[in-house]
């Protein structure tokens, strides 16, 4: 339950950045919670595959991210809109590159898991019965 009400609560977010921006903006709000929820299957069907479970990237996990949300909503709030519209672009930009990292490092990780399962699978019947 409380992965559901952290999906919900940066969704949440999400859309209150979406009225916050112009138009030309919000697709970067888009692909932001796109990549954020990329993110959070991501770590749930690898804990299906390995009984594993890691909801931290490179060392930030939820709480850190809603930490960042607090600074960048404070910042809002002193400096105003434009802030976020100069930042959003770049947090897109961040996030792709982290998609394609931890997608990557996961497979890598859940390959290298498949290989020596079936290294192993291998050895037992290549064994001689008596």
């Amino acid at each position: 339950m409380d992965h559901l009400l952290d999906f919900i609560f940066m969704w949440c977010v999400f859309v209150g950045y979406v009225y916050l921006l112009p138009e030309e903006k919000v697709w970067h709000v888009y692909v932001v919670a796109f990549l954020y929820s990329g993110l959070m299957v991501n770590a749930f069907l690898d804990f299906a595959a390995t009984n594993e479970f890691r909801i931290t990237c490179f060392g930030i996990g939820p709480t850190e991210i809603r930490i960042l949300f607090i600074c960048l909503n404070t910042v809002i709030i002193t400096w105003g809109v434009g802030v976020l519209e100069m930042i959003i672009p770049c947090l897109a930009g961040f996030l792709v590159l982290t998609f394609c990292f931890v997608i990557y490092g996961t497979h890598k990780r859940l390959w290298l898991i498949d290989m020596r399962q079936k290294a192993a699978d291998g050895n037992k019947t290549d064994q001689p019965t008596d």
